[in-house]
């Protein structure tokens, strides 16, 4: 940053040595977030419990049929039991990034990191049930990302924090790229185009995708994640799960106790897809098993979270209402007959009252 004038310049360095030397203020900051952090597992002790169970016994399952298959499908090689493992390991590292930040009370960012999940496991479900053809297809597709990658660097150059592309890998991206198309088709460089001939499209999205193995009802969980989760518009900027009541003008800019039941659960239910999506992937019917324990877990998973959530509901209700006796007195009555601190409201705003755009 320059042009700002060097007095300001000044004082500003000034603040930031001071800064610097009081690290120790954010002990007490620490210990603050600390606290929170262990009223929010008393709130929701059985939920996490029940979700970080579910991701270990995943695990573990995971860990089991890699040393029972792993090797066998390495030397065969078995493109989908290999594609289905990396899903897997992919998958369990992605729930317990969703568990962190839910034990730390961060409602939207796990609903954030739930959507690739999402994908993940609607992916992993896909090939599951897909020829092996289409498994080799999405791993040589690898290709296809690192040759879009590179490209997208070098339109870029200065970009910070990725490595340079040099004309000669450049190179080496496009003939493996080329290869590929003359291999298959010249669709398959799309970013889905690995999928295309199974699903018979040549222009396939992730919707197409979801589609085909029966996951349309979660698109409004992805759309939702999208909206308020990742993307920068304004329906993220005034809503978020972490918000509980009527608040309709707070922002939530710390973490909070509430909101956690969607990605606890929506999490809950993708670990259950890509798990027995790998399961599925080894023949073997002994692991159907491990397929109903975990089915066992999301319902008592999702239950819990909605029964915690119940319960801090009601205790807002009741503070609020607490609030509102004292401050009210003995008009609290009749106001209360108006008021409802669950409900959700939102601004309306009058287009008909606003000027057209230049």
């Amino acid at each position: 940053m320059s042009g700002i004038g060097k007095e300001y310049e000044e004082a500003a360095a000034e603040i930031y040595q001071d800064l610097r030397n009081e690290m120790s203020r954010l002990d007490d900051w620490r210990a603050e977030v600390s606290g929170f952090r262990e009223r929010l597992y008393e709130d929701y002790k059985e939920p996490i419990d029940l979700l970080e169970a579910l991701i270990i016994y995943s695990h573990e399952t995971g860990e089991e049929i890699d040393r029972v298959f792993g090797a066998e499908a390495t030397q065969g090689p078995n493109f989908r039991l290999i594609a289905l493992q990396k899903l897997h390991g992919r998958g369990i590292l992605i729930a317990r990034e969703i568990l962190t930040l839910i034990k730390s009370g961060f409602a939207d960012g796990a609903q954030a990191r739930w959507r690739a999940l999402h994908e993940v496991a609607t992916v992993a479900v896909f090939i599951s049930r897909s020829s092996v053809e289409t498994a080799k297809r999405y791993l040589l597709h690898e290709a296809i990302d690192d040759y879009q990658l590179a490209d997208k660097i070098r339109d870029y150059p200065a970009t910070r924090g990725l490595p340079e592309v040099s004309d000669e890998v450049m190179e080496g991206l496009s003939e493996k790229r080329e290869t590929l198309r003359g291999t298959f088709n010249t669709y398959y460089s799309g970013t889905w185009g690995w999928a295309a001939d199974e699903l018979g499209n040549k222009s396939p999205g992730f919707k197409d995708i979801e589609e085909s193995v029966g996951f349309e009802s979660y698109r409004p969980h992805h759309f939702y994640a999208s909206k308020l989760n990742i993307h920068g518009g304004a329906k993220g900027a005034m809503s978020q799960l972490g918000m509980v009541g009527s608040r309709p003008y707070s922002t939530t800019a710390s973490p909070t106790n509430y909101g956690f039941s969607l990605p606890g659960t929506d999490t809950a239910i993708s670990v259950f897809f890509f798990s027995t999506a790998l399961i599925s992937g080894t023949g073997d019917l002994a692991y159907n098993r491990d397929a109903k324990v975990m089915e066992f877990f999301v319902e008592d998973i999702e239950d819990s979270f909605e029964k915690a959530e119940k319960e801090i509901r009601e205790r807002e209700r009741e503070c609020q209402e607490e609030i509102i006796k004292h401050e009210l007195g003995e008009n609290i009555h009749s106001f209360l007959k108006e008021y409802d601190p669950t409900r959700l409201n939102a601004i309306t705003i009058d287009s008909e009252s606003l000027d057209d755009p230049p």
